[in-house]
């Protein structure tokens, strides 16, 4: 699981902006403008994971869930 868990942070944080500055031809700022739209999301997700989480439906499927959608 945790392998799992770094593999995806090392992909988005390292893998994803060298893929789109290379092979896509984006420069540094248009790169992160790009990915900045993931950041986004989870900005607005993490509350309402947070509330489901405390009330309605167990954290392990959560994690399924996040896992299924991430890949």
């Amino acid at each position: 699981m945790l392998f799992a868990v770094f593999f995806m942070l090392i992909s988005t944080t390292q893998l994803l902006p060298q893929l789109s500055q290379e092979l896509m031809g984006y420069d540094a700022t248009q790169a992160g403008l790009t990915l900045a739209y993931g950041g986004i999301v989870t900005l607005f997700i993490m509350p309402i994971s947070g509330f489901v989480t405390g009330r309605y439906v167990q954290p392990k499927w959560l994690i399924l869930g996040a896992l299924i959608g991430t890949g």
